[in-house]
């Protein structure tokens, strides 16, 4: 013999008088079902198998849930589940359940005595050649309670909520604190709410009920159920004396929001311009618009232009206009590692420029490593590989950027010398090329090859041309960095410790190598390390 498929294993706790039902879950196959209710020789109570039921569920895809308010977006098709009656019988009758389906085993109990205090029995549940099994059931005297609403039908736009009065009273029995619930309905929410029910007396409380903004619900009235339940335990099961339940059905008008009157967007859109370019626009502490056509979306009462880093919004009205900066980053240097030296030691400089296409100020900013005058990294042998350095070469809203490294082996130039001219041909690049154009078409430029290749010629030989400067140049090394990089929180951060310094570490986001060979023709490669942070803030402008 096989077990019985899935029958409950817990008490079954059952309220007298009334009914309770223990549900049969997935039937392995076609079977003849019997169940029977048996009760102690000594019971004072009465109650039986009043009726089975063979039911499954059938899912239906509802493609068309109907349009949201305006301005939000269109609702996605959903899956409904329903269940389907497929026989019932009395419950002295065997049922035949299909293969999958469920049953539901329907009890009922008579009024006990007025000393009854509690009661119990078994329900054996069996199915031909499949195995019986018992499940506990546990009887308990209940009081008979009433709930009313102040109203038969609450109307509401989606979105919206309202409150009525709930009111209860004890019909038999003694006084309970019942917990009101609603019977789960998608997209509607009852505050939890729990009201003293007194006997002969009409006790009242305010029970508020919501719909979700998204609610699936169509323009109609839908049918909304409220359980009251009392008695229960603090672990949530039903209590053994006292218990008492109640439903409340009331209608649920769901309205159509009125038909607002269509915003003048182009109204809109030239008084979101004139403010962006009021407050320097793509040079701004906002930067470009994160669309370049700056569509327009509407929030709440107001409409808004998203930026990269904040927005613009203005009333539908033309009043209440503002912008507000929300994000801004820093890239800095924070360190540089030997991967491969030329000579014992190497007396490594060099400069790191950050190109921006859009700035309020110069479109490219440069720093020297070290940054200390004529200063050297002597590098290479064990315990100086790595070595921390510091610069800030850029701080602003997200935009993308280009980051530059040019880096030095020194024998006897001039290092502060290099740097002004390194930095004097990267800002006339900028400012030729970037400053010129301006606007996504200057970040466009970031891109192309033939730019990089302009910077690169430029560096190279602003470097050659100085007089007296027996240096060797490495090639220029460069990153770029997108808006979406910058905009990106939390970025991964990296650990590198630091040679010579018990403790120290560079912390870094991003790391460029750049390589050269040197007079006599030995290879040098160093990592330059870069740090990224983005911060969140909401300042009016």
């Amino acid at each position: 013999m096989l077990k019985l498929f899935a029958v409950p294993a817990r008490v079954e706790r059952f309220q007298a008088p009334g009914s309770c039902t223990v549900v049969v879950s997935n039937a392995p196959s076609d079977l003849l079902l019997v169940a029977r209710l048996t009760l102690p020789p000594d019971a004072t109570h009465a109650a039986s198998v009043r009726t089975l039921i063979n039911w499954t569920t059938i899912e239906t895809l509802i493609e068309d849930p109907g349009d949201g308010p305006p301005g939000s977006p269109p609702h996605a098709p959903f899956i409904v589940e329903e269940r389907h009656e497929i026989s019932r019988v009395s419950g002295d009758t065997p049922l035949r359940v299909l293969s999958g389906t469920h049953v539901d085993i329907v009890m009922g109990s008579e009024m006990p005595p007025a000393d009854f205090i509690a009661g119990s029995g078994v329900l054996t549940v069996e199915g031909e050649s499949w195995g019986k099994a018992d499940v506990a059931i546990a009887f308990v005297p209940t009081n008979i309670v009433d709930i009313t609403s102040s109203t038969a039908i609450i109307s509401l736009e989606r979105g919206q909520e309202a409150s009525f009065e709930i009111t209860a009273r004890v019909i038999q029995g003694r006084d309970v604190t019942l917990s009101l619930t609603m019977h789960p309905q998608q997209g509607v929410e009852m505050l939890p709410l729990t009201i003293k029910a007194v006997q002969g007396v009409a006790t009242t409380a305010q029970a508020m009920l919501r719909i979700a903004a998204d609610s699936p619900l169509r323009d109609a009235t839908n049918a909304v159920r409220i359980v009251a339940i009392g008695g229960l335990q603090t672990d949530g099961s039903i209590g053994d004396v006292n218990f008492a339940w109640d439903t409340l059905d009331i209608g649920l008008e769901v309205k159509a929001p009125p038909v607002a009157e269509e915003p003048d967007f182009e109204k809109l859109r030239r008084l979101i311009e004139t403010k962006y370019n009021q407050i320097g626009g793509f040079k701004s502490r906002l930067g470009l618009p994160l669309v370049p056509s700056m569509p327009i979306r509407q929030s709440a009462d107001s409409f808004e232009t998203s930026f990269r880093s904040g927005f613009i919004s203005v009333k539908a009205d033309g009043t209440d206009i503002f912008a507000i900066a929300q994000t801004f980053c820093e890239i800095s240097v924070v360190g540089i590692q030997c991967n491969i030296r030329q000579e014992a030691v190497d007396e490594i400089y060099g400069t790191v420029s950050c190109l921006i296409a859009n700035s309020a100020n110069s479109n490219s900013t440069t720093v020297k490593i070290p940054d200390d005058g004529d200063g050297v990294f002597k590098m290479g042998p064990v315990g100086l590989r790595v070595s921390g350095a510091s610069g800030l070469i850029y701080s602003g809203p997200v935009a993308d950027v280009l980051i530059a490294v040019m880096l030095i082996q020194q024998d006897s130039g001039d290092t502060s010398e290099a740097k002004k001219e390194i930095a004097a041909t990267i800002a006339k690049a900028a400012q030729a090329g970037l400053a010129a154009v301006g606007g996504g078409a200057a970040e466009s430029m970031f891109l192309s090859p033939r730019f990089i290749q302009t910077i690169s010629l430029g560096v190279v030989n602003a470097i050659e041309n100085m007089i007296g400067l027996p240096d060797d140049p490495f090639n220029p090394a460069y990153l770029r960095l997108s808006f979406a990089e910058l905009a990106q929180r939390p970025h991964e951060r990296f650990i590198l410790p630091v040679d010579g310094a018990v403790g120290g570490e560079i912390e870094y986001t991003h790391a460029i190598t750049a390589s050269g060979l040197d007079g006599d023709n030995d290879l040098g490669k160093y990592t330059v390390y870069i740090d990224l942070r983005t911060f969140q803030q909401n300042e009016k402008l």
